[in-house]
């Protein structure tokens, strides 16, 4: 008989977006285990070029930033992971669990498929990333 993996006090969303994986990765070390209330402001603070994005896997040629190391800006997943966590935060809300104290427990973005563009002469890839993000109550 299977074991039961449910957990009673945490909610999950898995969204498909069109997103720069190696920006992703970054971001899921960045925030995971934050509050997702922090983890948004953080993210915001990005978008609005305040802080930004530290890069610890895939540096090669990043620029040092002001207070870390290596940095980046990356909008367009930046706004895509916001979307995803306000997501989760209202799944949460739906299972009517405490908004407040939610934790980001698991981000998973993982690769979903590679597409060749039909174009005969364009070499370039469409890539998509499935994002499984877990919260638990804390």
């Amino acid at each position: 008989m299977a074991k039961n993996t449910m957990i009673p006090n945490a909610a999950t969303a898995n969204v498909i977006m069109p997103v720069s994986t190696k920006y992703t990765i970054n971001i899921g070390k960045w925030i995971k285990g934050d509050n997702v209330d922090k983890a948004i402001r953080k993210l915001e603070s990005v978008a609005k070029k305040e802080t930004a994005l530290p890069i610890v896997r895939f540096k090669k040629d990043t620029s040092h930033k002001r207070g870390i190391s290596a940095g980046r800006y990356p909008l367009k997943t930046v706004m895509h992971v916001i979307k995803a966590l306000k997501l989760v935060k209202s799944n949460a809300k739906h299972k009517s669990l405490d908004d407040s104290k939610l934790v980001i427990n698991e981000f998973m973005p993982n690769m979903v498929f590679s597409q060749r563009q039909r174009a005969k002469h364009d070499r370039g890839r469409l890539t998509s990333l499935k994002i499984g993000v877990r919260v638990e109550e804390k």
